[in-house]
């Protein structure tokens, strides 16, 4: 990944995920080398200082932002709906 990208992003920034979108999260090591904060790379944007948008100061921070949705409330809409529909 970092191979294809490198020259795109700024120095000390490394993809360690991407989004459907052609986005990347990233390790942003410009701050403090030994600490890497998390950043989120635009790749539609043109210049690489406004690409770069701060997502949260650690990987264990970001970590502990994720949860699962619930999806029961949409399921059971979709379902009264669409009657017809085979949900098994």
């Amino acid at each position: 990944m970092y191979h294809w990208i490198k020259t795109c992003l700024p120095r000390k920034v490394y993809p360690i995920g991407s989004d459907p979108f052609g986005n990347y999260i990233c390790f942003s090591y410009r701050e403090n080398e030994s600490n890497p904060c998390i950043v989120f790379w635009d790749h539609e944007k043109a210049s690489p200082k406004t690409a770069i948008s701060y997502v949260c100061g650690s990987f264990s921070e970001l970590i502990s932002k994720l949860y699962e949705v619930d999806t029961s409330e949409i399921d059971k809409m979709l379902r009264e709906e669409y009657p017809d529909l085979d949900w098994s």
